[in-house]
């Protein structure tokens, strides 16, 4: 699994940060530079088979429980989780694991809310590039405004969700595999649940699933963020970010 880590100037908890489907932590690192001031080290995982991890042959489930064995063994003795997208759901399925490592937890436009069949396989729909036009569709979707790099961002997205193991990964989700009612609700941890208002990728259901699900989170909807507010504004997304982990984590522990 590849790693990048960087260390910070703050007193708040290392940031562990889990990307999204078909993203990198290279993706992330230029976007979380306000972090660094404020948390003592950030930490950025290439999930299987994207960025400069290791690509296996398809995704299993055998191989999703290894992913969770190696992302707990990179959580420093206390962390703040922050999971993105499919991030999401790999963190909230790492929780259990390293329950007593997490100080603070922040949810990003996550997936994994229960779905039929019907309506995962309409879901996925969304994120077939069978051409440059519907990938620019998915990042109209994606983005919550406008933004002149977004049709060469575009060409880019296409390009990795064409990776042959994305596409198994993709194939490979069935309604079991989603999260559970219970799985959400053993978040027992101080959690952000950040959400903006101009998300066009996941399902406005699967959002009234986690705040139904998770009413002990403190939910942020802001204005003109998309699935992934660290793009649309990274300076604004922190400073939200941050404020909330001071107000549930106001000093370093002894």
């Amino acid at each position: 699994m590849h790693v990048l880590r960087a260390t910070g100037s703050g007193d708040l908890p290392p940031l562990v940060v889990v990307h999204g489907l078909g993203s990198s932590a290279a993706d992330y690192a230029w976007a979380f530079g306000d972090f660094r001031m404020s948390c003592q080290a950030i930490v950025l995982p290439d999930l299987y088979g994207h960025g400069s991890s290791a690509t296996p042959a398809a995704h299993t489930a055998s191989l999703r429980e290894s992913q969770l064995a190696a992302l707990a063994e990179l959580i420093p003795e206390r962390a703040i989780l922050l999971g993105n997208s499919l991030g999401g759901v790999v963190v909230t399925q790492l929780y259990p694991r390293v329950r007593d490592r997490v100080a603070a937890m922040v949810l990003v436009s996550p997936g994994g809310a229960p779905m039929s069949d019907g309506e995962l396989s309409s879901f996925l729909e969304g994120f077939e590039m069978a051409d440059s036009a519907a990938a620019r569709r998915f990042v109209g979707r994606f983005l919550g405004r406008p933004a002149l790099w977004a049709r060469p961002y575009a060409w880019g997205v296409r390009h990795r969700m064409m990776r042959p193991y994305i596409r198994s990964l993709v194939e490979s989700i069935r309604p079991e595999d989603l999260l559970t009612a219970p799985e959400v609700a053993a978040l027992d941890c101080p959690v952000l649940l950040y959400w903006g208002s101009e998300d066009r990728v996941i399902p406005d259901a699967a959002r009234a699933w986690w705040i139904q699900n998770l009413p002990q989170a403190t939910v942020m909807t802001p204005e003109r963020y998309g699935h992934a507010p660290f793009l649309d504004d990274p300076h604004g997304f922190a400073t939200s970010v941050i404020a909330y982990l001071r107000s549930v984590l106001p000093g370093p522990r002894a």
